[in-house]
């Protein structure tokens, strides 16, 4: 769907910025919006890319920028990152340290925002809480494990198979899981001393949603930050939730940005400084050139092989215009 072409630079407008762009991410979302079941999505045709980096050259500056200094942030759609030229609302740009290189700046931002808010500011993660996180080895969970150990927590990830739950625990991990060979729920019994853990970052779904609440103990907190497995969630168990007075807590990092931009903000500042200093590292799987984008969205999405709800949805948006 696809399609490598010459269009119009977008018009900044008031509150707009144009920005040059020097490399964008991409990410899970990016195939959903493009298979047309992405819940923040537009109608085609339209470019994709969530987030940027690079310089601005036209329309309102950040405060305290100017032209020549970089920003990273997410665009407005139509007018995404996979392009020269992208479009985002002014607000949603941010500066960046010189000691960052553009890959890793524009690879951190979006993950490291949703695990930074999920955590600090959702969960109210503090010193020596018990985080599990699923998925541990992929962007997003690698994220949480960073920030969770930066927090001060004790961190058990949970990963598919050795080479992932390695990589999971080099992240800063304290301990590893791999959910294929482990029985998750009594391994984190075992290793809290029956207590359970305090909070559990669910990136998955339907495939670990239910497992995760399982691994809480009392006053425990539930993140569910997404559903990359595809599905219906099970149900959250309510009768469960009340009698070991659990949280379950939504997280959408993308509404904070018209909600709570100060949060927003405020989480950027901690993770360029991460990021500057080492203790914050993104996954970078590879780096492609544009004319590449397709590829690196399959590689990253493994759109061909997921099957399930969103079929009928994708054979519906295959009848639409492509994707620029």
């Amino acid at each position: 769907m696809l399609d490598l072409g010459e269009h119009p630079v977008a018009q900044a407008g008031p509150g707009h910025t144009v920005v040059k762009v020097a490399a964008a991410g991409v990410n899970f979302a990016d195939g959903l919006s493009c298979e047309g079941v992405y819940q923040d999505g537009v109608d085609p045709p339209f470019t994709p890319g969530i987030d940027v980096i690079g310089t601005v050259v036209d329309g309102e500056h950040p405060p305290g920028l100017g032209p020549s200094r970089r920003v990273v942030g997410t665009t407005l759609a139509p007018h995404g990152s996979w392009a020269h030229y992208a479009l985002a609302r002014t607000t949603d740009l941010y500066p960046v340290s010189d000691a960052i290189d553009d890959v890793t700046a524009v690879a951190a931002h979006v993950v490291f925002q949703t695990a930074w808010i999920a955590l600090h500011h959702r969960a109210r993660i503090k010193p020596g809480d018990t985080v599990v996180v699923q998925a541990a080895a992929g962007s997003t969970g690698s994220a949480a494990v960073q920030v969770a150990r930066a927090a001060g927590a004790r961190v058990i990830a949970v990963a598919g198979g050795p080479d992932k739950v390695a990589a999971a625990v080099a992240a800063g991990a304290t301990i590893g899981l791999d959910h294929r060979t482990d029985d998750v729920v009594a391994s984190v019994r075992h290793l809290t001393d029956g207590k359970g853990a305090d909070i559990a970052y669910d990136p998955v779904g339907a495939a670990t949603l239910d497992t995760s609440r399982r691994c809480l103990g009392f006053d425990g907190r539930l993140l569910v930050v997404g559903f990359a497995s595809g599905g219906s969630p099970p149900s959250l168990a309510a009768n469960h939730l009340l009698v070991r007075n659990l949280d379950a807590i939504g997280m959408a990092w993308p509404a904070y940005r018209s909600h709570r931009p100060d949060l927003v903000a405020t989480a950027q500042t901690h993770i360029d400084a991460g990021l500057a200093s080492g203790e914050f590292t993104p996954l970078v799987a590879g780096v492609r050139p544009l004319v590449e984008a397709a590829e690196a969205l399959l590689a990253v999405d493994g759109i061909p092989h997921r099957v399930g709800e969103h079929d009928e949805a994708r054979a519906r948006a295959v009848d639409r215009q492509p994707a620029r």
